[in-house]
């Protein structure tokens, strides 16, 4: 059985622009494109961006991170069709924008401090505690590191002379920062 709540005043929320809500803890991308408005998942599934700070292109939200675009009224991806974000009921009714919250999964309280990151038991892709003793011990198969075979300079023999300083580089793209040291 639906049960719609009123979320933002309609006139609140001007076409082509997306908002973040928040429902049973949930948070909803609301998107209001040419005046219908459209309710769907947040959380973009890619790299988690939040598709409520994208912007709309069309009846497309554009995820802010990697621009990734969803569909407001279908959830489905142009750029992977595979991928999806659900979408939830939304109407409007005297004025109010209300989306349907017995169709949004409430968010599940976890208890106590951290809880939410307890490990209850250990899965395939998790190593055993063994395998993590074993490799804490230096055993296994050794790694290593990134690195130049060039002498790199230490801190201590870098200097800069004045004149040097007395104009910009031609072709610098960032600002230069200058470390004083006191010898």
């Amino acid at each position: 059985m639906p049960d719609f709540v009123p979320i933002l005043n309609a006139d609140t929320l001007s076409p082509g622009q997306v908002t973040t809500v928040s429902i049973n803890g949930h948070n909803i991308c609301l998107a209001n494109h040419e005046g219908a408005f459209y309710a769907l998942d947040n959380l973009c599934p890619h790299k988690g961006g939040q598709l409520g700070d994208g912007e709309l292109s069309g009846c497309d939200v554009v995820c802010p991170l990697h621009q990734w675009d969803f569909d407001v009224r279908t959830g489905v991806s142009r750029y992977n069709p595979k991928d999806k974000v659900a979408t939830y009921p939304v109407r409007v009714k005297d004025g109010k924008v209300e989306i349907d919250a017995a169709a949004v999964p409430p968010i599940p309280v976890v208890e106590g401090y951290l809880k939410q990151w307890d490990h209850t038991g250990e899965s395939e892709a998790e190593p055993d505690i063994d395998t993590i003793h074993k490799l804490a011990k230096g055993g296994g198969e050794q790694h290593e590191p990134m690195r130049t075979t060039r002498k790199v300079p230490d801190f201590d023999s870098l200097y800069f002379l004045p004149g040097q300083l007395a104009e910009r580089p031609l072709r610098l793209a960032l600002p230069v920062y200058i470390i004083h040291r006191r010898f």
